[in-house]
């Protein structure tokens, strides 16, 4: 049997305009790491459980369960975030534009460039891992990232600026 969407346990959130596909274990902070992102003016489409389909080569994002209101915050409990952010907070639906797999610390790699893809239901979609601990500020690391994802689509490559630099230096050292 062939469905035709998926339900994923993460989070989507639309940050600059993106939609951003945050997964991670349970317990890694992704619920808190909403909040924050809501608080900074972001918006939340659903937490927890995302039904995933794909139409026209774009994966969309939609709230499966109950409706994307209430979050369950550790040591909190059930919250509303509408009747705490408002009605504008929240998204009916989004694209999928960028994952973001926040990954505990000791199975990261030191990588220059970490983006990567990920497909879903066929459709490839750009992903990067962040490696995630207690004292690290998801939210400003995720905001961060969005922000770098955008301009790497507009043709920046800080790699390769890096390495041209690098190499001026290089240049001008006596031989």
């Amino acid at each position: 049997m062939n469905k035709d969407y998926i339900i994923l346990p993460a989070a989507l959130l639309c940050i600059s305009k993106l939609g951003i596909l945050l997964q991670g274990p349970a317990g890694c902070g992704k619920t808190d790491t909403v909040i924050n992102l809501l608080a900074r003016g972001h918006k939340l489409v659903a937490d927890d459980n995302i039904m995933i389909k794909p139409i026209n080569n774009k994966l969309w994002g939609f709230c499966s369960g109950i409706d994307n209101s209430y979050l369950h915050i550790r040591g909190v409990g059930i919250v509303n975030v509408k009747a705490i952010y408002g009605k504008e907070t929240l998204l009916n639906q989004h694209t999928i534009d960028f994952i973001i797999n926040l990954s505990p610390t000791e199975i990261i790699e030191n990588q220059l460039d970490s983006f990567s893809s990920e497909k879903i239901l066929g459709i490839s979609i750009p992903t990067i891992i962040i490696p995630f601990c207690r004292y690290r500020q998801l939210s400003n690391l995720i905001e961060l990232t969005v922000k770098y994802f955008l301009l790497k689509k507009k043709g920046y490559n800080v790699l390769n600026e890096f390495k041209e630099q690098q190499r001026r230096l290089m240049d001008k050292q006596p031989k």
